[in-house]
């Protein structure tokens, strides 16, 4: 088997061991036993299938939880299932952003990374310098307004 070696290109502030990648995909079939997802087509019809959720051990790229639902699960129900060591960073996309976990994540020396959705209320509280030629776009430190 090929095992792949990551490096974290970004000073090496955190082991790699400590990064858990959350990731879901979407199987259409089945549409007469489960619930399809997403909203109904302009013909009325929806397709059912399953849904498949993943914790990703980042320095062994493999998944070490898997979670399989009908498609209709939103993949915040799947954030309460995950038990994440103290000062490791979970990295998901935006079909994971739920502003309460983030916020428990945080009082709980936890942390995330994720794309914020288009209408997400938040305070930059620091901007900091990005390297020019880098990938990078912006590196500011935001408040995420949720609630009060």
């Amino acid at each position: 088997m090929n095992k792949t070696n990551f490096s974290l290109l970004i000073g090496a502030e955190i082991a790699p061991e400590l990064i858990e990648i959350f990731d879901s995909t979407t199987i259409n079939l089945f549409k007469e036993i489960l619930k399809g997802a997403g909203r109904n087509a302009i013909d009325g019809k929806k397709k059912g299938g399953l849904k498949v959720i993943t914790k990703i051990d980042f320095p062994e790229n493999v998944p070490n939880y898997i979670c399989i639902k009908a498609a209709s699960a939103n993949e915040t129900g799947f954030l309460k299932l995950m038990e994440m060591e103290k000062g490791s960073i979970g990295v998901m996309d935006k079909g994971f952003n739920k502003y309460f976990y983030f916020d428990l994540l945080d009082k709980s020396g936890r942390f995330f990374v994720t794309r914020k959705n288009a209408n997400a209320c938040y305070d930059v509280l620091e901007t900091r310098a990005v390297e020019q030629g880098s990938d990078i776009v912006k590196n500011q430190v935001i408040l995420l307004k949720y609630k009060d």
